[in-house]
């Protein structure tokens, strides 16, 4: 898979993940000893393992959407695995740090989500370190 085809998966992943997490009856309510958010919209546990709020849908689906717009061209499709590295690997640290897991009461990034994270680190970085490269895809930019 190349670089343009992984941004347009993960895009439409992302959208959809984040669509699916807006509907009720998918989010169940956040469990008694959860921590407690200032951004309570949306707030609970989607398929009832990961936490998440309104805020968080809304920021899958924006990643989503530019990964969408960025797979027309090879080099914002590598600027997008680019950027969802770093972000992804500071959602991992955020998750993992006891004063940043809920990031200033605006987003869960605690538990499970840390796990959803790190796949999601392990795949971008994949793309995005050139080892896609080093497997078969065509290192020119013709198509740029």
């Amino acid at each position: 898979m190349q670089s343009r085809q992984a941004a347009l998966v993960l895009g439409i992943v992302l959208i959809i993940l984040g669509v699916l997490a807006l509907i009720p009856g998918v989010t169940v309510a956040p469990r008694v000893d959860a921590p407690p958010l200032h951004w309570h919209a949306g707030y609970g546990y989607f398929l009832g393992l990961f936490p998440t709020n309104v805020l968080l849908n809304f920021l899958r689906i924006a990643l989503g959407i530019g990964g969408v717009v960025c797979s027309l061209r090879l080099l914002w499709a590598r600027g997008y695995l680019r950027v969802m590295t770093v972000v992804t690997f500071a959602a991992v640290w955020f998750g993992i740090i006891p004063g940043l897991r809920t990031l200033g009461g605006f987003m869960p990034l605690y538990g499970n989500e840390v796990w959803f994270h790190l796949v999601l680190l392990a795949i971008v970085a994949f793309y995005d370190l050139g080892w896609a490269v080093k497997i078969g895809e065509s290192p020119d930019f013709s198509n740029a």
